[in-house]
């Protein structure tokens, strides 16, 4: 068995790729936040929002379409459940602790969005985020963005294990999971029809 060496030490550096490091150290963190030692039980609560997305800021066009044509107006979840770092009034805000409000948010998250792209691959904050997410194990549901040639990333060691962002039977299975884990009854299939048309145009 390898030793590990590594120390928190003032600054935290996450290795995406050790998945046994991630667990251990958002559980300090974790614990350390609430103000309990490791061992102890804590009553604290986080608030956070109900959907976490992982994406390159670089492809922050891509993105955006998705939150506000299919998650916001095609399926119908209010954008106040939804976490999106590159999107103005979904991500932190001036003065926020950056990594302690994404710790949170992933942490809270019931479904977590990796958005696979060339650009995520060469983010090491992408990365990070990604390991995270893994860590928490929230549910977690995987796009490969339009032109991504990515074969491989950190624990995705086969991107045949996405979904293309812009295939609408896969974008259909998210309209059906999404409305039945949130509750949304409103009968507006072919609204959302016309919604994933525009969204497969534009994307592509």
């Amino acid at each position: 068995m390898q030793k590990r060496t590594n120390r928190l030490v003032g600054c935290v550096k996450i290795n995406p790729y050790d998945f046994g490091a991630i667990q251990e150290l958002i559980s300090l963190l974790v614990k350390r936040e609430n103000g309990t030692a490791v061992g102890q039980s804590s009553s604290v609560q986080v608030s956070g929002k109900r959907i976490f997305i992982s994406h390159s800021s670089k492809d922050v066009k891509c993105v955006s379409m998705f939150v506000n044509q299919i998650l916001s107006l095609g399926i119908g979840i209010s954008l106040d459940d939804i976490f999106c770092t590159s999107i103005e009034d979904l991500g932190i805000k001036n003065g926020e602790d950056i990594r302690k409000h994404i710790q949170d948010n992933i942490r809270c998250a019931e479904y977590s969005f990796l958005m696979i792209s060339d650009n995520y691959k060469a983010s090491e904050i992408c990365i990070n985020e990604m390991g995270a997410v893994w860590a928490y194990d929230a549910k977690v549901r995987l796009y490969m963005l339009p032109g991504a040639t990515v074969d491989k990333i950190g624990w995705l060691c086969d991107t045949r294990q996405a979904q293309n962002l812009s295939d609408p039977v896969a974008l259909d299975q998210l309209y059906n999971e999404m409305r039945s884990h949130f509750s949304i009854t409103t009968d507006n299939f072919g609204h959302w029809s016309r919604i994933r048309e525009e969204f497969v145009k534009s994307v592509v």
